[in-house]
């Protein structure tokens, strides 16, 4: 198991950066995620730093889900869930087979160009409980 040991200098401007990470997701509602994973990156070893970010992840989606509760259509969870969870495997299981350092590269890059470059009006999507697994 990889020890972090950080300096207090690195400490804070990984603080700093996760605040700012926070702020720009408040913000603009996308992409602290990826800020937050990013700026850590530069201090923290890789291995623990995706534990970490999912365990924050998973915190800030609850809490958000607990204090959106009257809002959340409870009869769409459980098939995204399943869904997620599938999806996830097979992603796994595609990174993990075909992996390379441009891969990492490339969907940071699509990402940024997707959150510069979407349309201002996205089409309103209406999906039926019976087909959100998919």
């Amino acid at each position: 198991m990889d020890v972090i040991d950080l300096s207090l200098s690195a400490t804070l401007l990984t603080l700093f950066s996760i605040s700012l990470a926070s702020i720009i997701s408040s913000v603009t509602g996308m992409a602290g995620g990826v800020l937050m994973f990013s700026a850590m990156n530069l201090f923290i070893p890789l291995r623990p730093l995706i534990a970490i970010h999912g365990i924050v992840q998973v915190f800030n989606n609850a809490t958000r889900t607990w204090l959106l509760r009257s809002n959340v259509r409870w009869s769409m969870c459980l098939p995204f869930a399943l869904g997620a969870i599938i999806g996830a495997m097979l992603t796994t299981l595609v990174i993990a087979q075909y992996a390379s350092e441009f891969i990492p590269l490339l969907l940071l890059v699509s990402l940024i160009f997707y959150t510069l470059f979407k349309p201002r009006q996205l089409p309103n999507l209406k999906i039926k409980i019976r087909i959100f697994f998919g």
